[in-house]
């Protein structure tokens, strides 16, 4: 406040190259984009909403993959992970995934579900995935797979 006072104006926060510019100004001056008005506290709110875990509110840290919180993806879900290749289904591995000591996938690494089999002794896992690291055939579950 004290800075207002002085005569300094508010400033804004450029959404393209992040340059810090006068609000009011209609366009960046470093690389030209339109500026919305926008008051400082209306920039805080979006900001601290764009900190936020959109699945469960919950603060993210910046630059984390993942909520610590409910796990969901920061990112927003890769292409990928949503297409379908012919009949195939595919998904992205959401961490590393060891089995018996061993590296089974890697994380962000894109794999073709050849089916969905639930276990009965553990019905979470269900995507059966085939490793190409150890060529063995695994079942997933959705807090390793993003599908």
């Amino acid at each position: 406040m004290a800075a207002q006072q002085r005569g300094k104006r508010p400033t804004v926060t450029c959404p393209k190259c992040a340059a810090i510019v006068a609000e009011g100004v209609p366009a960046c001056p470093a690389c030209g984009t339109a500026l919305a008005p926008q008051s400082q506290s209306q920039q805080l709110m979006q900001e601290a909403a764009a900190k936020l875990c959109p699945a469960c509110g919950a603060a993210v840290i910046a630059g984390a993959a993942a909520c610590g919180a409910c796990r969901t993806p920061s990112q927003p879900p890769r292409p990928a992970a949503q297409q379908q290749v012919g009949k195939r289904r595919l998904g992205v591995l959401l961490r590393d995934v060891m089995v018996n000591g061993a590296i089974a996938f890697r994380k962000d690494e894109v794999v073709t579900i050849e089916k969905e089999s639930p276990d009965p002794a553990r019905p979470a896992y269900k995507y059966v995935v085939l490793s190409d690291l150890l060529s063995q055939r695994f079942r997933l579950s959705e807090d390793e797979l993003q599908v």
